[in-house]
């Protein structure tokens, strides 16, 4: 008489690891993508509180903080990058704090008004992560600069 062993076959348990692999992959790639999508929500909500400040302060005082047209660079010039806002309107701004750079250029809130104008953009260099410029709305890509996107008043398009 002879015994039979159960168990599976080598050809069932390569199917089996063949589809759990494939399922952690597709899991990974929409965390990913998801993920990606909350980042890039999360810096589109700090750069338009800025810009509510910066809204408000022209409400009060009757024009934009001026950078005498120079751009104002948030990692070298701290909360003074936007003049006047902090500590009246805020205490502080949101700041980048993904992909730290000792580059004081780079990867950073950007900011030039000559009073009448504004514009506020995120830069970075050479150009914005692909990922995150598919998420960003149209409204707050910037055509003229492929390493930025941000907010500006209607005239600070040209800055």
């Amino acid at each position: 008489m002879r015994k039979t062993i159960s168990g599976f076959t080598i050809v069932e348990l390569l199917i089996v690891i063949v589809v759990i692999v494939i399922l952690a992959s597709i899991t990974i790639v929409s965390y990913n993508s998801v993920n990606n999508k909350a980042r890039t929500t999360a810096k589109i909500n700090d750069i338009t509180s800025i810009q509510n400040l910066v809204e408000r302060y022209a409400s009060e005082k009757g024009s934009y903080p001026s950078t005498g047209g120079a751009w104002k660079y948030q990692r070298r010039d701290g909360d003074a990058f936007i003049p006047g806002l902090t500590p009246e309107y805020a205490s502080s701004l949101p700041s980048i704090t993904d992909d730290p750079t000792n580059n004081l250029i780079n990867n950073t809130y950007i900011y030039k008004s000559d009073g009448t104008n504004y514009k506020l953009d995120r830069l970075y260099q050479p150009s914005v992560p692909s990922g995150e410029f598919s998420n960003i709305p149209s409204d707050m890509k910037d055509n003229t600069y492929t390493d930025r996107w941000g907010v500006w008043s209607s005239g600070g398009t040209g800055f």
